[in-house]
């Protein structure tokens, strides 16, 4: 099934393939799919360790922790679940975005801080 994601990619890659520098390059697994919050919560370890692609509302950004930007994302489709994503990228509250990144689960980053679910490596489309 061909959806309105899978194809931007295609054009993207098309694109970035056609053009005469190779500085800009994306390259793009095609199988990866745009999933929800709440199907990631039903079933994380289907995800561990892969990338997803999750769209929702920024409702709070802790910036330069660790030398990263910690992003809480809601989306509504599992109650007002707070996804943490971690990403390089500067992102503004209230910002609706779509974001690529790694699941790691159980992660503990030392001081008390443990994530049953965090998504790591953050990439926004813009």
């Amino acid at each position: 099934m061909i959806t309105k994601f899978s194809l931007s990619v295609c054009l993207v890659l098309f694109m970035n393939l056609t053009s005469s520098s190779s500085d800009n390059l994306i390259i793009t697994d095609l199988q990866e799919e745009k999933i929800t919050i709440a199907e990631l919560v039903a079933n994380p370890s289907n995800y561990e360790g892969k990338f997803v692609i999750i769209s929702g509302e920024c409702t709070k950004i802790n910036a330069n922790i660790m030398g990263l930007n910690w992003i809480h994302l809601i989306d509504g489709t599992k109650d007002d679940f707070d996804l943490v994503i971690t990403t390089k990228e500067s992102v503004r509250k209230g910002a609706k975005i779509t974001i690529r990144a790694k699941v790691a689960l159980n992660k503990d980053i030392g001081a008390g801080y443990v994530y049953d679910i965090l998504l790591e490596e953050g990439t926004v489309f813009k």
